[in-house]
């Protein structure tokens, strides 16, 4: 019999319930069989693929069950949902022949579900310096080109975005390529990498409608280095992912005196923004910027959310979350029994 087939699997409580009664099994243990088993098929001859396709808001997404990256985010889009914050506050103010741009593009799911937003007539401008993350954000990129012709023109740019042109280096997590930083938060031996001023880049485009920074520490750098970007888009929305790096002051004293701050809150209603006024409310949440000289029709946008008379969409994920599970350990552990 080759190493690997269904009857070399170790005898395991866990194993035995999932297989007899799938749906008897809480979601963290599901996620936890599933870790386990991909771990151990990983280096087995023969052993079943872990890899899968995940789809969801229109974007699909290739994973690989093996990396412990991929599964966190997989345990994530099944239980209560990847960034589905962020998701809903793109709808919006996202519109139909906008330009986007997301710093920090990682594998590209919120990229995907922006350019699937602008649709054909729009734009989206993606940042990601690392190697791991970039390879896979050119992967999910072509799968869905080659799916739909429904999203927009999408520009990958192999570089990380700073306060000045030149070269800098990128640590690694050993386990996680989100989580890769320009500031040295892993003791693993970095890797040089392009640096660019956001201004350079896009060189005076016009009109953008929105910024997603989120790049593990080095958020005010990539602030610095966008002032005419700001200047030339009084419209423009700057969403950051609040993550470590920097200090709360430092933060303010570059956004206070041109921006309006929000902080978003999920709800289950879906999310909703607390106005900021002070260094010491900024927290840990991630943060909505709106220029103090934008329009009345963008500041609706967000008076809206504030108010929270928008609909409720934040949708019920326990499921589908299921299925997702179902079909992943059934590739992995093959059909069920009983």
């Amino acid at each position: 019999m080759k190493p690997g087939t269904r009857q070399n699997q170790p005898t395991n409580p866990l194993f035995y319930h999932f297989r007899r009664n799938p749906l008897a099994v809480s979601l963290s243990d599901r996620a936890t069989l599933l870790f386990l088993t991909s771990r151990q098929r990983r280096f087995t001859k023969g052993a079943v693929s872990t890899r899968l396709g995940v789809f969801r808001h229109g974007i699909a997404i290739n994973l690989d069950l093996s990396s412990t990256s991929d599964f966190r985010f997989f345990e994530s889009m099944c239980t209560s949902g990847y960034e589905e914050e962020t998701i809903a506050l793109f709808s919006r103010l996202v519109h139909e022949g906008d330009v986007c741009v997301d710093v920090g593009a990682n594998r590209g799911y919120l990229a995907l579900i922006m350019a699937r937003l602008v649709g054909p007539a729009g734009l989206v401008h993606c940042f990601e310096p690392g190697r791991r993350a970039l390879g896979d954000l050119e992967n999910n990129i072509r799968l869905n080109l080659e799916r739909t012709s429904l999203l927009a023109k999408m520009l990958i740019h192999p570089i990380a975005v700073s306060d000045r042109p030149g070269n800098l280096l990128l640590f690694s997590s050993r386990t996680d390529m989100s989580e890769d930083s320009t500031t040295s938060f892993f003791s693993s031996p970095g890797v040089q990498v392009k640096t660019e001023r956001l201004d350079d880049v896009l060189n005076g485009l016009f009109p953008i409608r929105l910024v997603k920074i989120d790049a593990e520490g080095s958020e005010l750098a990539v602030l610095r280095g966008m002032k005419e970007t700001i200047r030339n888009n009084p419209d423009l929305y700057i969403l950051i992912e609040w993550n470590r790096g920097y200090t709360t002051s430092a933060l303010w004293t570059i956004l206070a005196e041109g921006f309006d701050i929000f902080r978003v809150i999920d709800r289950d209603a879906g999310p909703t923004l607390l106005r900021v006024s002070s260094p010491s409310e900024l927290g840990g949440a991630n943060l909505v910027c709106l220029g103090k000289s934008a329009s009345p029709a963008a500041r609706e946008s967000l008076l809206r959310l504030l108010r929270q008379d928008h609909p409720t969409t934040k949708p019920s994920f326990l499921k589908t979350g299921f299925e997702m599970l179902d079909r992943a350990a059934s590739r992995i552990l093959g059909p069920r029994v009983g």
